[in-house]
This record gives C-alpha cells, structure tokens and sequence, in this order.
C-alpha cells in the first residue's frame, strides 16, 4: 500500500478475514479458477506452496529493511538488571549457534514449533521454511547495530525509519513516535559489551553474509518476459523545460527512490518516459527516451545495479512522467 497504491483499489478489492488460519480455509475452498491473491504468513505460505500452482508475488525475501524481529526489554528492566538481559542476550546467541550448526537442529526446532502451534509440517515444508530464513548470526547482529564498520549492514536506525515511513504514509500512525530520533527506539549497549568482551557462541566463527543486489543482466526479450510487480509511487520528476536534465528538486525525489530501490534489491526497475501530444510526436518519443535515459544514468552514477535498469519509452499519451515499473523473472 505504501509503494503500490493498493490503497487506491476499491473496498470491493479486499475480503477481509479473521485471522491467518481463516485466509488459508479460504485458499483450500477456493477454485483453481478464482482470481485471488492470499495475503499470509509461515507456516501457511509453506504449505500453500505444495501446490504447483500456487506461486509468491511478493515476500520479505523481496525487500529488505521492513520484516525483522527483534528481543524487546523495557527501559526500567533494563537499567535495573542489565546483567540478566546481558545473559538472557548470550544464551540467545548460543542457542542460535547451536541450532544453525547443526545438521537438522533448526529443522527439528522449527518442526516442534509448528506441531504445538497446531499446523504441523512435513520435514519437506519444515527445511524449505528454515531455508527461507535468514537467521542473522552474532556478528551480523553486531554489524546491523553499527559496531563493525569493515562489513557494514543495514543499519537498524535505517529499518526503524523505513518502517516508520510505511505506517505514517498508510496511515497506521499519525506521526514518528521517535521525532526523527530513531536511536531512540533501540539500544545496542549489550551488544556493545559482547563485542568488547570478544563474545562468539562456538568454535566456528560465523561470517557477516551480505545483502546482495546483484541480479544478471537480461536480454531485450528477457526485458520483455519479466512480469510486473508494479509501479511504484514517486513524485513527478521534473526536467528543465523542453530538455532531459533533472533539477534539483528532482535529484531529491530521485534520492528518496534509490533508497527504496535499495529496500527492493531483487526486481528489475523499467524506468518509461512518457510523451506529450502536443507539438513533433517524434521530437516529444526522442524526448521521453532522453529523460529515461537521463533518470537511468542518475540511478546507476548513485549506487543502483545498471543490469537492474532499462530505460523505455511509450507512444505519446499526453502524460509527461517518467514512471518506475518493478518486474521478476518468469517462474
């Protein structure tokens, strides 16, 4: 709703449900012939997948930045027993360690979890769970709480502000809790002293995995198989009159874009000039094609993957935007 406009279908767009087992009696009554798309989580999206047709639009694995769980401690706990939290915090990572290193160890969890949740798995829906999850190690923890420059992850003030940016922007919340301080809503203290400490939970030391953005580059008929996810809201870019050169104004929309780009690192990104109708239509296709290109080069000079983009554009229809289609492989 934040990106897409889902919030500009019509209520008839939407059936609301009870709740995440009511959506998934919904999936198994439904017809192959309905046109519907389930919005739900694990365990259910596992066993929803057993069926070959039934395929992922979007999921957290998509995005980044936006999903991420976290150990909650309140601010009086944590200033009157900080040592508890401190060892609660360690035997959290080694509980982790334990279970990542072993062979079937965080199957095995994951499987006892869904069974006393009342929607067992089989050990095949169980392992394609636990493979779609980044479990995030000690010192990836380290590094999205900002305590190890050489391999930086997204920093967790980022996230708190993506976040913050999605619930204010669908109207979730009226205003940032934080005021703009996003250090505010977490504490990276304990953390800090493990650090200091030289903690690790075992013998193998673990890796920080980076989150990657490099898809491969496409072919033009490639280019024309990719199915859209859909456009993304960004303000109008705004070019010097008659020309393909952005202004300032626009270099902010187009900042505020590669940040989202950045949060989306698996879709393509079709960026389509649009043309006016008035005047040379084959002076205002050159035109729309210009400033596509122009805008593309903007992303790619500023850290967006080029074999992400293709700058297009369209028959003249009176709109002048440059608009951003995302789009994926065919399954």
């Amino acid at each position: 709703m934040s990106h897409f406009g889902l919030s500009n279908l019509s209520d008839k767009s939407f059936i609301e449900a009870k709740d995440a087992a009511d959506v998934y009696n919904r999936y198994r009554k439904s017809k192959p012939t309905d046109k519907l798309a389930f919005v739900l989580w694990e365990p259910y999206v596992t066993k929803m997948l057993e069926n070959p047709n039934v395929a992922v639009l979007v999921d957290s694995s998509r995005f980044r930045g936006y999903i991420v769980d976290v150990i909650v401690a309140s601010r009086d706990f944590l200033v009157k027993d900080e040592p508890a939290v401190k060892d609660f915090v360690e035997a959290y990572f080694r509980s982790l360690y334990t279970h990542t290193q072993k062979t079937a160890g965080m199957s095995i969890l994951v499987a006892n979890d869904a069974q006393k949740a009342g929607t067992p798995l089989n050990d095949k829906q169980t392992q394609r769970l636990v493979d779609g999850i980044w479990w995030k190690n000690t010192n990836e923890n380290y590094a999205h709480m900002g305590l190890n420059n050489d391999k930086p992850l997204q920093h967790v003030e980022d996230m708190i502000q993506n976040i913050t940016s999605v619930l204010i922007s669908t109207g979730a919340i009226a205003n940032d809790p934080a005021n703009g301080q996003p250090n505010l809503l977490f504490h990276n203290g304990i953390l800090a002293q493990l650090q200091n400490d030289n903690f690790h939970p075992g013998v193998v030391e673990e890796s920080i995995r980076k989150d990657s953005d490099n898809l491969p580059s496409l072919s033009d008929e490639e280019w024309k198989k990719l199915i859209p996810v859909g456009t993304l809201q960004v303000p109008k870019i705004v070019f010097a009159r008659g020309t393909a050169r952005i202004t300032e104004q626009s270099e902010i929309t187009l900042n505020e874009l590669i940040e989202k780009l950045q949060s989306w690192p698996n879709y393509y990104v079709k960026i389509i000039g649009n043309a006016s109708l008035n005047g040379d239509l084959t002076a205002n296709r050159n035109l729309a094609k210009s400033r596509a290109i122009s805008v593309e080069n903007y992303l790619k000079e500023h850290g967006i993957n080029d074999a992400r983009l293709k700058s297009l554009s369209v028959e003249p229809t009176g709109n002048t935007d440059v608009v951003f289609q995302l789009g994926y492989t065919p399954y």
